[in-house]
């Protein structure tokens, strides 16, 4: 069953100072539209490659329907596939939100996501987001990776992370 029918609102009614904005029903079926129904294995390899290739300790898959589902997941400090947060506690709607990359190579001294439950529970210390952008141009979710001691991510490092995200577009598009 879809996690958002056409029609219907995401949370709120409009923007509330200090929180992302909402989501638009547009961005809310593009997301739902992606959400894998059977399992996200391909999901979770990609994760996989992306924690394997960049060093972290955990990667995510996240879609962005009326919550945060996580669609792939490598890792411990990971959500597992399936699990769901509220969008304003969601550190991929910040990197939807963003003009590109999130990088926090310490996020607990990042104004834009220190006070989200990830970062400060201490599952999150360093943080690398790229977002997943569908064919139509609507970013639906993000991929990210993490690390638990503060790091630096290089340019190198985002390159390859923003390449992987395209391999799951595509999956997801599948």
């Amino acid at each position: 069953m879809p996690l958002a029918r056409e029609g219907i609102e995401p949370r709120g009614s409009g923007p509330v100072p200090g929180l992302p904005p909402p989501r638009t029903v547009r961005q809310v079926a593009a997301a739902d539209r992606l959400v894998p129904r059977a399992g996200g294995a391909p999901l979770d390899r990609l994760a996989e490659l992306a924690a394997r290739l960049l060093g972290a300790v955990a990667a995510q898959v996240s879609l962005l329907t009326d919550v945060d589902v996580v669609a792939g997941a490598s890792g411990s400090k990971a959500g597992p596939a399936g699990a769901t947060v509220s969008l304003d506690e969601s550190l991929a709607m910040v990197v939807a939100t963003s003009e590109g990359p999130l990088v926090a190579p310490d996020a607990r001294a990042d104004p834009r996501v220190c006070d989200l439950p990830p970062v400060s529970s201490g599952h999150v210390r360093a943080y690398l987001g790229v977002p997943l952008t569908g064919d139509d141009g609507t970013t639906v979710g993000a991929l990210s990776v993490i690390d638990l001691v503060p790091r630096r991510w290089s340019g190198s490092e985002v390159a390859i992370l923003q390449e992987l995200a395209a391999s799951v577009v595509t999956e997801l598009e599948l």
